[in-house]
């Protein structure tokens, strides 16, 4: 970080690349002061490829340079890996990479790697402007990468040394990252790192430097017959102090077997590449445009020497671990679909158990036995709730019981009447209007009923209103009317005394 510092007071000095230091100031050289953005050389990348897309690279999978992106994205190297990667910042001013990584058992890799940026030589000036010779200064990261591969990707980490070397001040600190990544399907997937777990702490000249902690996100994905690959991450450097938040984007397109094109763009370049491989040799080349510093060109090579036997085996092993995998799924879904089955079949039977006590309660009810088939549909509905075809049969059938009572009442209490038992008529006649008080046969009845009873007590007025309820009801009965008559002569003669 103090060197990107140096860089940036480098570039504005453009052309004497001239650091006047004093003799006097010598003894106590003041490191610059820097913000707590950890390993701050996410500008730029560890491999040529990464470069050309931008350095979005949470993501990736299958890469031996992971550790600069995401120690999870070791998952997918089968081989012994070497790769080499430089690229010139200034004219003297390098950030070189080198990187090892090697499969150590089935789903299992580690890596070395080694990382530097590191200047010229730097002229060193007193108060005077005159030279008094020159230092050069290097930031650099020994880092040991652990991959464990899961059922649905991989789990990695970083523990690495970083030393700091400005002038005649040197520093070292310790750290950790960590990375997952999750494997949705063979096309897609996702990334995510935490850097500086365990932040380095470093202290040149009495002044100490803590690394800030840095969330990483990534997606890739891969479409059009495995043809072209769309990355995309999301930076948060130093979550808990002076957030910095920005994207990174890039795709890479395979043309025919051996060539690989890419374009990259981020917050601070935009970047164009390509990678030719033949066998177990790779090199990749991106050249990116910089805000301040330019264009820059990037190279790495990588080779791969295990042999094929070695990688077959691993293949095969990762392959089996993936069958077994496929097996462990299938036990599984035979176990729900099992399950599945064996509620179907309980829900055929308990369905045709319905149908059954349906068809026996609609051979009751048809041949009357109304209480019995009501029995047999209300033990079949406490089985299925909410069939509403069970509903709709009782409902029939209390519908049928209702009728049917009403038209027993009334013909009992006709009955009553021809006889002359009135009170019977009146009682019968009651109980039938409680359930259908708009049913006019058992109304009239009731008021010829009644009319009886109040001639035969001579409440004549009373009975007349009785029969008036009668005529309202059937204006062209007989013997309503009869009865009218007679009593309206009765009521007449009445009259005629009382005069």
């Amino acid at each position: 970080m103090r060197i990107l510092m140096l860089i940036t007071y480098l570039i504005t000095l453009e052309t004497t690349l001239a650091v006047r230091v004093s003799a006097e100031e010598s003894s106590t050289w003041q490191q610059p002061v820097a913000g707590d953005l950890g390993m701050q050389w996410l500008t730029w990348s560890a491999s040529a490829r990464n470069s050309g897309t931008g350095n979005a690279s949470t993501a990736v999978i299958g890469d031996p340079c992971a550790y600069y992106s995401n120690p999870a994205g070791l998952y997918g190297v089968y081989n012994r890996s070497l790769n080499l990667y430089c690229t010139r910042i200034l004219s003297d001013t390098y950030l070189m990479s080198l990187s090892y990584a090697f499969p150590v058992s089935t789903g299992s890799v580690i890596a070395i790697n080694y990382l530097a940026l590191e200047t010229g030589d730097i002229k060193q000036t007193n108060a005077l402007a005159e030279e008094v010779g020159s230092f050069n200064a290097c930031q650099s990261g020994l880092v040991l990468t652990y991959m464990h591969a899961l059922p649905t990707g991989a789990v990695g980490a970083n523990l690495k040394v970083i030393n700091d070397l400005i002038f005649n001040h040197s520093a070292y600190g310790y750290g950790l990252d960590i990375g997952y990544i999750f494997s949705y399907n063979s096309n897609t997937a996702f990334g995510f790192m935490f850097q500086n777990i365990i932040a380095p702490v470093l202290s040149l000249n009495n002044k100490e430097e803590k690394y800030a902690l840095n969330l990483k996100t990534g997606m890739s994905h891969t479409f059009y017959r495995g043809i072209f690959t769309v990355l995309f991450d999301v930076i948060t450097e130093s979550i808990f102090n002076n957030t910095v938040i920005y994207g990174l984007a890039g795709i890479e397109a395979r043309i025919g077997k051996y060539f690989d094109i890419r374009c990259g763009i981020n917050h601070k370049s935009i970047s164009l590449g390509f990678g030719v491989g033949y066998n177990d040799a790779a090199v990749d080349y991106a050249y990116s445009v910089h805000e301040l510093l330019g264009g820059m060109h990037h190279v790495s090579i990588n080779w791969q020497y295990s042999s094929v036997f070695e990688a077959k085996m691993m293949e095969l092993k990762l392959q089996k671990n993936e069958i077994t995998d496929d097996i462990k799924k299938f036990k599984i879904e035979k176990k729900e679909y099992m399950n599945d089955l064996n509620t179907q079949n309980t829900e055929l039977k308990l369905r045709q158990k319905i149908l059954t006590e349906l068809s026996r309660a609609k051979l009751l009810i048809e041949d009357g036995k109304y209480e019995e088939g009501k029995a047999i549909l209300e033990n079949a509905l406490k089985l299925e709730p909410g069939n509403q075809n069970i509903r709709n049969l009782l409902m029939q059938t209390d519908e049928r019981q209702r009728l049917l009572f009403i038209r027993e009442k009334t013909v009992f209490a006709k009955k009553q009447y021809e006889i002359g038992n009135y009170a019977a008529v009146l009682k019968e006649t009651k109980l039938v209007l409680d359930i259908q008080p708009d049913y006019s046969e058992a109304k009239l009845f009731s008021a010829l009923a009644q009319a009886h009873i109040f001639i035969q007590a001579e409440k004549y007025k009373d009975a007349e209103a009785a029969l008036a309820v009668v005529l309202s009801i059937n204006p062209t009965e007989d013997e309503a009317l009869q009865l009218l008559r007679r009593l309206q002569s009765v009521l007449e003669y009445y009259e005629n005394i009382q005069r």
